[in-house]
């Protein structure tokens, strides 16, 4: 993210880091296959090494997704990754829940805005967060992540968890 958008969220994308974003892209989807675009920061801007500031900012956020769906909003074999996981380490479950869902909203608004209304959009966080979203069910892809990463605060309980099947049921 802080390559494509090296000073601000809102400004102006990078052009040499667009190019090669630009030409990776249009060679996956030239292929006919699909090219997922994704702002993979952990929720963080700038992102340095997991200590930036939590994004909160719906409208800069919104703005950046803007930005880069317009520069993809023709390719049909786009998809928009709003971002990859989130990490707030806010110690209020609810709280880093509410910044989930409206950052996400924020992206779907940015993406839609610039005329991308064809391609899907990957958002991520609980059922509950996911259902809320305002956008068509059929655009919807719901990204799962199974946390394995160790020293971080998760890992005791997810790796209790990570030994019981996945079940659709728990989706």
């Amino acid at each position: 993210m802080e390559r494509l958008a090296p000073h601000e969220m809102t400004s102006t994308l990078n052009p040499a880091y667009l190019a090669g974003l630009k030409g990776a892209v249009s060679h996956i989807t030239a292929a006919k296959k699909y090219a997922v675009v994704d702002a993979h920061n952990y929720g963080r801007y700038p992102w340095d090494n997991n200590n930036g500031p939590v994004i909160n900012s719906t409208s800069d956020f919104k703005t950046f997704w803007k930005n880069v769906a317009t520069e993809f909003a023709s390719d049909s074999n786009v998809i928009f990754d709003c971002n990859n996981e989130y990490n707030t380490l806010d110690k209020d479950h609810n709280k880093e829940m509410e910044v989930l869902t409206s950052l996400n909203q924020a992206c779907i608004d940015g993406v839609r805005a610039a005329g991308a209304t064809t391609q899907y959009i990957f958002v991520e966080g609980t059922v509950g967060i996911l259902l809320s979203l305002l956008y068509p069910e059929s655009d919807k892809i719901i990204e799962l992540h199974r946390r394995m990463a160790l020293g971080r605060r998760w890992e005791r309980r997810c790796f209790a968890q990570s030994q019981r099947p996945l079940r659709q049921d728990r989706l």
